[in-house]
């Protein structure tokens, strides 16, 4: 059995499960919770194939970062409010609206530095 890390087995007719591991023939193995075991994913009905997972595993502070906007020909910039990372180690902004909730999306144009978004120079 060889571990897996970033693949989920998607089904139709039931939730979508982590492949935890690889069997000696290559099959993706998800938890059975009724047998309590690990099985190959494609003997449950409705499976669809694998996909991979972009789950979150950490959110990091802004830390001062902006967002920058172009929308009408004008330009504005938005507090970055966290970083989300991906298992993969990649990670993108998320922004606040004006109520207090959070997005990912619109994508930024540029993302920036407080510094740099407040048109500071490094010295």
């Amino acid at each position: 059995m060889i571990p897996a890390q970033g693949w989920m087995a998607e089904f139709h007719n039931r939730t979508n499960a982590r492949v935890i591991a690889w069997n000696n023939d290559g099959q993706a193995l998800v938890v059975d919770k009724a047998a309590g075991r690990l099985v190959p994913a494609a003997q449950f009905e409705g499976f669809e194939g694998l996909e991979v997972d972009d789950h979150i595993v950490a959110a990091l502070p802004g830390d001062g970062w902006m967002g920058e906007f172009r929308s009408g020909g004008s330009t504005f910039h938005e507090p970055v409010i966290g970083w989300r990372v991906l298992h993969l180690g990649i990670g993108d902004p998320f922004f606040g609206d004006d109520q207090g909730y959070f997005e990912h999306a619109p994508t930024p144009e540029l993302v920036l530095s407080s510094a740099r978004a407040c048109g500071e120079t490094a010295a």
